[in-house]
């Protein structure tokens, strides 16, 4: 037995199988469709155009085919770029 999602957010949030990324979502309901705001981190080196684009599409698909709605857009929104340790030698 798990914890059901309380709203669509938070299945949505279930969808990308992430803690906590309910903090970095945003959902605006329109009168037939979503629009969502993603608020994401990314890992230093990584193509940011790629991960972003790639973001947009998983979502945009995920939420069509698993919860049936329509989405006007998913916008993709760089908050900070992590550097691990690793990355500043």
């Amino acid at each position: 037995v798990g914890m059901a999602p309380r709203n669509i957010q938070d299945e949505l949030t279930d969808l990308l199988r992430r803690d906590n990324f309910e903090r970095g979502v945003d959902i605006q309901f329109n009168e037939d469709s979503v629009t969502i705001q993603l608020y994401i981190v990314v890992e230093y080196g990584v193509k940011i155009s790629e991960v972003a684009r790639n973001v947009q599409e998983r979502v945009k698909y995920a939420v069509e085919t698993m919860l049936g709605l329509n989405v006007d857009s998913v916008n993709v929104k760089v908050q900070s770029v992590r550097v691990t340790s690793a990355k500043r030698k």
